[in-house]
């Protein structure tokens, strides 16, 4: 696994330093999602700045991607699959946060200006 694409639009990313890289338009969080149906699964988020949609993926051991739900991240969605305190909601909020306070050495003021502009 080592290229994210987003399943709404297409723009792929180099995971790579994705998350710090001045020119990167998606940028990836391990937000504890946990599933009903496979709770071991290790889900994790990313959000798509070219189309503003958020995605819930897993790596798999052949080292491809499995895409879960894709949303607009403004859309009020409601998700059976996952248990209700780890991800039953659209993960915006959780993400913005995590980027505004993990951003203590500013590496992250590009993803914190393109949150501004939604």
């Amino acid at each position: 696994m080592n290229k994210l694409e987003c399943p709404n639009c297409n723009h792929s990313e180099i995971i790579e330093k994705m998350n710090y890289r001045k020119d990167s338009k998606i940028y990836m969080a391990k937000l504890f999602l946990v599933q009903k149906e496979n709770p071991d699964l290790v889900v994790h988020t990313f959000m798509c700045f070219a189309c503003n949609h958020l995605t819930n993926f897993a790596g798999n051991v052949d080292g491809t991607i499995e895409y879960f739900e894709t949303y607009k991240y403004d859309k009020d969605v409601k998700f059976d699959n996952y248990y209700d305190i780890h991800g039953e909601r659209n993960k915006f909020d959780a993400i913005k946060r995590m980027i505004i306070d993990i951003n203590f050495d500013n590496n992250l003021d590009h993803f914190v200006k393109r949150l501004d502009k939604l």
